[in-house]
């Protein structure tokens, strides 16, 4: 690894997390249902929970509800929430099962690895796994900050017309990387667990501080979280101010 650019490790540990869902009144409330028995049912379980902003958003008729599809869940579903009527959208993903409970997930690790506990589903294969952790990456994110899992050097998304330093930059991460980055993977560690490592683009939403991981996660049969490794592989990246 070339001294330009460096590596320094952060370890973290999953923690165990207790889902808190609310019963939604009756009501149908899935994907399939009209829009307004969903953003109804989600806005009541959230003001039920304390979480007035939150069903506020969701009651928005200019709110966009986009089921997120993921193969790990089968009785629970995610529904991504984005509000418009703001000038930085809250990143806000909701949890719910059969129009009967409804849990806010995102931001919140111990939220979401609870999520996948009470879903029971585990991950049986790699292509689970795998959808887990990038996934899990994408919405437990802090506000403050965008994160997303790439696959290639080429997707790593650079301001546009850049020059000068910041072109060099560019240049110079995509020789570094262009071979070393690759789809995220996963193969069997130890005592049957899944060990699974991704790249990741990990950037301040204000301000500069924008750099690429490689993280390294331990992942039980089950879908819960074992143990973390994130090594920053690169920093200063030219990359866009973003607004979310």
């Amino acid at each position: 690894m070339s001294d330009a650019v460096g590596r320094r490790g952060v370890v973290r540990r999953g923690a165990a997390g207790v889902l808190v869902v609310v019963a939604i009144a009756a009501g149908g409330l899935g994907c399939t249902s009209e829009d307004g028995d969903l953003r109804g049912g989600l806005a009541r379980a959230l003001t039920t929970a304390g979480e007035a902003p939150a069903a506020g958003l969701v009651d928005d008729e200019e709110a966009e509800l986009t089921l997120r599809e993921v193969s790990f869940l089968t009785e629970w579903e995610l529904v991504n929430v984005l509000a418009w009527q703001v000038s930085h959208p809250p990143h806000l993903y909701i949890g719910h099962r059969n129009g009967t409970d409804a849990a806010v997930v995102s931001r919140s690790t111990e939220a979401f690895d609870a999520l996948v506990a009470a879903d029971g589903s585990g991950v049986p294969d790699e292509g689970s796994v795998i959808d887990l952790v990038t996934t899990r990456a994408e919405v437990v994110r802090p506000q403050d900050r965008l994160v997303y899992v790439v696959h290639a050097a080429e997707d790593i998304e650079f301001r546009a017309d850049l020059d000068g330093d910041d072109e060099r930059r560019r240049q110079q991460i995509l020789q570094q990387f262009g071979t070393e980055i690759t789809p995220p993977r996963a193969v069997t560690a130890p005592e049957e667990n899944w060990l699974v490592t991704l790249y990741v683009v990990d950037a301040a939403v204000e301000g500069d501080e924008h750099r690429l991981e490689l993280r390294e996660i331990e992942v039980g049969r089950d879908g819960s979280v074992i143990g973390e490794r994130a090594d920053v592989i690169a920093e200063d990246l030219p990359l866009p101010y973003y607004m979310r």
